[in-house]
């Protein structure tokens, strides 16, 4: 939200409005809701009633701002499927409401239901993508049209002067259980990392262990160590499962901002990606992942990678996108999305 709002800015007055305890935007606009982000209740019945009459009371609250100040345009940076289903009946068509999807595409395509729901619904909005690819797929599949595409802002970790002495690091809450216990059981029996003499630090949900060699760290990192990590990292991994397919993903933007080779299972993200940056983006291959971790060498044509990506998505391209973007949508002009991938 930090990064939208700042790249909207340069053309436009936004007013954030975000939960008490978000410390993330430091704006004298900045509007602070009277309550924290919802925390799950570890009950799927009650977080499912509890989550809706959360959701009641954020929306409630964020018209009455949009009332107050006389704001006639929103933008919702992210939502909950169910919840804007239920909901949308009410909503006043004064507004004009801007959706921004991130997993809410891949959980229409895995659930019938929550298909059909967005399908009722899918008009009263203007909807905002991440990644050309998959605006294409909304007017392909859900005949959705005029689809802004924001392309993700760079990511630059907190710098820390230090040697770059992980080999690679794969620290996605997305990562595939099912790859990092592959990797953890050929480890324990083969030592395959530790008789190449390579450090390759994973995170995952269910696993723990650490030889020296091969570090799965089970749960969240701080961002502090999670910067260190990376910023010591020379790949990253991406062991993402293949049900990962209509998202735009935070860890490849954190890799080739920071000028880090990417190593992906061929999920549709990395497929489209390749095709602007095929010197830095590589399918990952099991067999042959040992082998090219030690002859990961960089090059001319991974610098004019790195180079290209970072001059995409630096600031001032990015806020002329989404400013010229939105102008067009107001206006109910064509819009004419930029994208790379």
């Amino acid at each position: 939200m930090a990064n939208t709002c700042r790249l909207l800015s340069v053309k436009y007055d936004v007013t954030p409005v975000v939960t008490q305890d978000n410390t993330r935007l430091d704006t004298n606009n900045c509007v602070q809701l009277p309550f924290c982000y919802y925390k799950s209740k570890r009950n799927p019945f009650i977080d499912f009633v509890s989550f809706i009459l959360y959701t009641i009371k954020i929306i409630s609250a964020i018209f009455k701002v949009a009332n107050r100040k006389g704001i006639d345009t929103i933008i919702c940076i992210t939502y909950d499927e169910v919840s804007l289903f239920l909901l949308t009946p009410f909503i006043s068509r004064r507004f004009n409401i801007y959706l921004m999807s991130h997993v809410n595409i891949d959980n229409y395509e895995k659930s019938r239901i929550k298909r059909w729901m967005f399908n009722r619904i899918k008009n009263r909005y203007i909807h905002i993508v991440q990644c050309g690819f998959i605006a294409e797929h909304l007017k392909k599949d859900y005949q959705l049209n005029n689809i802004l595409v924001w392309p993700h802002p760079l990511n630059s970790l907190a710098y820390v002067d230090t040697v770059r002495n992980v080999d690679c690091a794969g620290l996605s809450f997305s990562n595939d259980e099912e790859i990092i216990k592959s990797f953890m059981e050929e480890e324990i029996k083969n030592s395959v990392f530790k008789n190449h003499n390579l450090r390759v630090i994973l995170k995952s949900q269910l696993y723990n262990y650490d030889n020296g060699y091969l570090t799965i760290i089970k749960g969240a990192l701080s961002n502090k160590d999670y910067d260190d990590i990376i910023n010591r990292a020379k790949s990253i991994l991406m062991p993402f499962p293949l049900s990962f397919q209509y998202r735009m993903s935070g860890t490849l933007i954190d890799s080739l901002t920071n000028n880090k080779i990417v190593y992906s299972t061929p999920i549709r993200i990395i497929e489209e990606s390749r095709k602007a940056y095929p010197n830095v983006i590589r399918v990952f291959n099991k067999e042959s992942f040992i082998s090219d971790l030690c002859s990961n060498m960089g090059g001319e044509n991974n610098e004019r990678d790195f180079v290209n990506f970072l001059d995409f998505h630096c600031d001032e391209n990015l806020s002329e996108i989404m400013c010229d973007g939105l102008k067009a949508s107001m206006c109910g002009d064509l819009v004419i999305n930029q994208y790379d991938f």
